[in-house]
């Protein structure tokens, strides 16, 4: 990254402070913390990788403390094989449910690629999906008409995929420096698309029938 776009992201950070929106600059280009959770498949296999990695270190736990495993007993290393077997699979489904549930956006602009990751507490982040830059179509700010949350997000192959949410005054600065890094200049003229929320009032069509 340039000096103007490091000094750029800098001083957008101060201006995020005390927002869940935060933007950090890496050496490969940036990432965006924009503090929504996981996807809730991701969420479902989190909960269930908790629940099936409890149930089998019951069940290793269940073997090695069955009398007669330390005596001459020819199923003794059937059941330590089982233990172990329990015991490795309980570790990896309690590692996987350990994992963190905050959504990161990476833009990469050594690869130029945006990826979208689960930021772990320890090691590197689970990688969820992955977008080249040149199948990007756009990038926009979507503000909600009630109080839901403005979104950022980019189209990507006929698709919407969300990148970050907050107050369209925090979405718009970094619309532009995603536009610049993922697409070239961006028209900041272009008005912010609003997201229209469908009237529960009958049509006057409908009314009249």
């Amino acid at each position: 990254m340039s000096d103007i776009d490091t000094l750029a992201l800098s001083t957008y950070r101060q201006n995020l402070r005390g927002t869940k929106l935060s933007v950090d600059a890496k050496d490969w280009g940036y990432v965006i913390r924009a503090g929504h959770t996981a996807p809730m498949d991701v969420l479902i296999g989190q909960i269930l990788a908790f629940f099936f990695g409890v149930c089998f270190v019951t069940a290793g736990l269940g073997l090695l403390l069955l009398p007669g495993l330390f005596v001459a007993d020819e199923a003794g290393p059937m059941r330590l094989g089982a233990a172990g077997l329990f015991g490795a699979g309980a570790a990896y489904l309690l590692w996987f449910a350990s994992r963190g549930s905050q959504t990161e956006v990476h833009i990469n602009l050594e690869s130029r690629e945006m990826t979208e990751v689960i930021g772990n507490r320890v090691g590197k982040p689970t990688l969820l999906d992955r977008f080249a830059f040149d199948d990007i179509g756009g990038v926009f700010v979507e503000a909600s008409a009630g109080r839901s949350p403005a979104q950022l997000v980019v189209g990507y192959r006929g698709s919407m995929v969300l990148v970050a949410e907050g107050t369209v005054e925090e979405l718009t600065p970094l619309r532009a420096q995603l536009a610049r890094d993922l697409m070239g200049p961006v028209d900041m003229t272009r008005p912010v698309a609003r997201i229209a929320k469908k009237s529960r009032r009958p049509s006057a069509d409908s009314a009249a029938a």
